[in-house]
């Protein structure tokens, strides 16, 4: 059960993470188009 916890806990960060890099990659984008 702690082990799953830890896994949720991970994925959740790794989701943001991902999440935050690809507005950043997109406002990147954007910027370089402008």
């Amino acid at each position: 059960m702690v082990l799953i916890g830890i896994f949720g806990v991970l994925l959740r960060r790794n989701l943001l993470f991902m999440l935050l890099s690809l507005e950043i990659m997109l406002n990147g984008s954007a910027l370089a188009f402008v």
